[in-house]
């Protein structure tokens, strides 16, 4: 699984939308669309965002980076 379907699929998983999950995450939903469909070409969110992103989609940065097997 790529990175940035770990990162939709966190985000569906925990019930949100695009819109909803970047207001939760201070951002814009066009900056979010970008992080989800631009990786692994684009660098990675800085830390606080993936940070924030694990503990909104309710699981942990490893996860998401594709470090750990699915929970």
């Amino acid at each position: 699984m790529r990175i940035v379907t770990r990162m939709i699929r966190g985000r569906e998983i925990a019930g949100l939308s695009i819109g909803q999950a970047a207001s939760m995450l201070g951002l814009l939903p066009s900056t979010l669309e970008i992080i989800e469909t631009s990786l692994p070409s684009d660098p990675l969110p800085d830390a606080r965002v993936l940070s924030d992103m694990a503990e909104l989609y309710q699981t942990s940065v490893a996860w998401l980076l594709e470090w750990s097997q699915p929970q």
